[in-house]
């Protein structure tokens, strides 16, 4: 299944928090996990259900770039609106030469 038909599916729950935050809530035995995607923050906020959980913060530039634009994109479904994205950054660095 691709990222958008999950995030459209029974899977999860999306909502539009501010017009800048998208949230999203997955259910699990466990309690559930919700996650935040604050586009002017430019983070993750990532937490489960359960007491024994806690808060994780991820910077988007160690996300993964499809996750983010579908996620954007679905923001935007939702009325939501995110500034852009920046460019995708090269995710290989040119081996540099030894020097003797």
């Amino acid at each position: 299944m691709d990222l958008t038909a999950a995030f459209n599916s029974s899977e999860a729950e999306a909502a539009k928090a501010t017009p800048f935050v998208l949230d999203i809530y997955y259910r699990s035995r466990g309690g559930g996990i919700y996650m935040t995607y604050d586009f002017m923050s430019r983070v993750l906020l990532t937490r489960t259900g359960n007491s024994e959980g806690g808060l994780s913060v991820t910077p988007f530039n160690q996300l993964d770039r499809e996750t983010l634009v579908a996620a954007r994109d679905r923001l935007v479904q939702l009325g939501g609106e995110p500034p852009e994205l920046p460019a995708e950054a090269a995710t290989l660095l040119k081996p540099r030469p030894l020097k003797p």
